[in-house]
């Protein structure tokens, strides 16, 4: 059972259910066949009688979807100070339940969930490719699996512009593992700049109880409303040249990164990891690096892996001792006139154009 559907029933219908079958008990509990729903306890017969009961209600839950795209709104709804107040009343209201962001919910199908560490099987981190870049001595690897397993110097956290720890995915996993430790050093960055971090920026922070030494958040574009796909491809190659001069400040030799900006934050599977490989091949152009690994890692997605292969093709094996002419990523697309346009390493596009401004 969807989480949302469980929850309604909890708020809604529990007593009734509780009522009309004397001795049973629900409520909304974290199962193992198929990931969660409503626990009902109590004689075989009650039990039968409330199941049934319960078949019927949940036929009848209808769920929408809404995204608001008008500018503040998004702001407002995940804000859950200023929101809380309007979405309570409106749920009250309308006898519904409103869930904002289903990224945030909690991990609804994880049947392992609250059952501690010991029953929860561990997934092996697994290699898919692995080669040398071309001209440089930096090995790169894509890996299936857990990120925050993987044992390097640092891990790559896609954040959100306000560096929260959300619940569920690798950010959720960071914030299991650590505590409020990490969430405690992002909280007093996020404060020195203002509240808020511009996309394509990098800032990272202690790894707690993790294999890694640090974590390096970046705030990655999110493709969706009025920003176009140009500036986007912009701020994500920005994420990946300031996580690795990150990495470089901190003398680090091995860095993990997930496809960002892919997934809830609208960026397509075929672009993202495309344009993460040629940032990654641009920055390696230069004399020396203290870098030496590093990883894509993706824990289920197969088209971001194959992705993420496909766009390694062509920057060939060759081995470290050999000496290999570096080869662009890009060439500038040049106007007739010979007027160019350039990406600079802080994601601005600057495009000189010679005609009437209006």
């Amino acid at each position: 059972m969807e989480y949302i559907s469980a929850k309604f029933v909890e708020n809604y219908f529990k007593d009734s259910l509780e009522k009309s079958s004397k001795g049973v008990m629900a409520c909304v509990r974290w199962g193992i066949s198929d990931g969660g729903g409503i626990e009902v306890k109590g004689k075989d017969v009650d039990v039968k009688k409330a199941v049934s009961w319960l078949q019927g209600i949940v036929k009848s839950i209808k769920t929408t979807q809404h995204q608001f795209s008008i500018p503040g709104i998004p702001a407002f709804f995940r804000d859950k100070d200023k929101s809380k107040t309007f979405l309570s009343f409106t749920e009250k209201e309308n006898k519904c339940i409103i869930m904002v962001d289903s990224c945030t919910l909690p991990s609804w199908g994880n049947p392992y969930a609250n059952m501690g560490n010991k029953l929860k099987p561990k997934i092996a981190l697994k290699t898919v490719h692995s080669m040398r870049l071309q001209g440089s001595n930096v090995e790169v690897k894509i890996l299936r699996g857990d990120i925050t397993e993987v044992n390097c110097d640092a891990i790559v956290n896609a954040s959100n512009d306000k560096l929260e720890l959300r619940d569920a995915g690798i950010s959720g996993s960071i914030k299991k593992k650590c505590g409020p430790t990490v969430q405690a050093e992002m909280n007093q960055h996020i404060a020195s700049v203002g509240g808020t971090m511009l996309p394509g920026s990098a800032v990272s922070t202690s790894a707690g109880r993790m294999n890694c030494r640090r974590i390096i958040h970046v705030v990655g574009p999110v493709w969706k409303g009025d920003i176009s796909d140009e500036v986007c491809e912009a701020y994500l190659k920005s994420c990946v040249s300031e996580t690795l001069k990150e990495a470089e400040r901190y003398n680090l030799t091995s860095v993990a990164m997930p496809a960002i900006s892919c997934g809830v934050f609208g960026g397509s599977v075929s672009v993202c990891p495309r344009l993460m490989v040629e940032t990654l091949v641009d920055h390696f152009m230069k004399p020396s690096s203290c870098i030496k690994q590093i990883y894509f890692v993706e824990n289920s997605n197969n088209e971001v892996i194959q992705s993420f292969s496909r766009s390694l093709q062509g920057y060939s094996n060759s081995p470290p001792q050999t000496a290999v002419t570096p080869q662009p990523i890009f060439t500038p697309a040049i106007t007739p006139r010979n007027f160019a346009r350039t990406t600079t390493g802080s994601a601005l596009n600057v495009r000189l154009v010679q005609g009437d401004i209006s």
